[in-house]
């Protein structure tokens, strides 16, 4: 959802922070229930923001996209790191952790749904929480999609890192140098933007909403 104001631009980008380092502290904390406790020797079990903002992915890129009215916004932080030699179950865990990130903000965007339920039909829509939690819903929407795809150097890459096998793995591994280029050409090409990222992300905040409607109807 485009800002309507200057007030708006702020608000998706602190909860943009947020949820990409809420984000990678999940991928880091699965590790360590698996075994690795890389992230947290490193500092980086925390959602003090100072110790993963990446200047480009977390601050500059995210606010073009909102500054031009971007149909997407996304946004990423340092990625946690995972020492894959230290999770006891190698190929099963480097799943659990890989899919802990879009899982994270799917979980977000549930809470933002619920709490909208819950405040809305007394403070109203208009109101500056009510956008923050519809703010909060659709960019962590756009994050659990946009980590899904299974493109370098995203999530989705990892689940097929550790899922494919002979031949598949190998073809995957040959186009893994072309992982920024393939992104490029998502985000700049609208048509396949809005078919891999828009229209998923349609449907799925209208599911939420329709959660949000149900509780409404509950506590009015």
């Amino acid at each position: 959802m485009p800002p309507e104001n200057f007030g708006d631009v702020i608000l998706q980008i602190v909860v943009l922070l947020f949820s990409v380092v809420f984000h990678e502290v999940s991928h880091g904390w699965v590790a360590e229930r698996c075994g690795d406790p890389t992230a947290r020797f490193m500092g980086r079990l925390t959602l003090n923001p100072v110790p993963h903002i990446d200047l480009w992915g977390s601050i500059l890129l995210p606010g073009i996209l909102v500054l031009t009215h971007s149909p997407i916004l996304f946004g990423y932080a340092k990625p946690v790191p995972v020492d894959q030699r230290n999770l006891r179950r190698p190929r099963i865990d480097g799943i659990l952790v890989a899919i802990a990130g879009p899982f994270s903000n799917v979980f977000l965007a549930l809470v933002c749904a619920v709490l909208l339920g819950l405040e809305a039909p007394f403070l109203g829509m208009g109101h500056a929480l009510s956008r923050l939690l519809v703010i909060g819903m659709g960019t962590n929407v756009m994050l659990a999609l946009f980590n899904l795809l299974p493109v370098p150097p995203l999530d989705g890459s990892w689940l097929l890192e550790h899922t494919l096998r002979g031949a598949a793995y190998n073809a995957y591994r040959a186009v893994r140098p072309y992982g920024i280029l393939i992104l490029l050409g998502i985000m700049l090409f609208p048509p396949v933007a809005y078919y891999v990222m828009y229209i998923p992300r349609q449907f799925l905040l209208g599911q939420l909403m329709s959660v949000s409607q149900a509780i409404a109807g509950l506590v009015s």
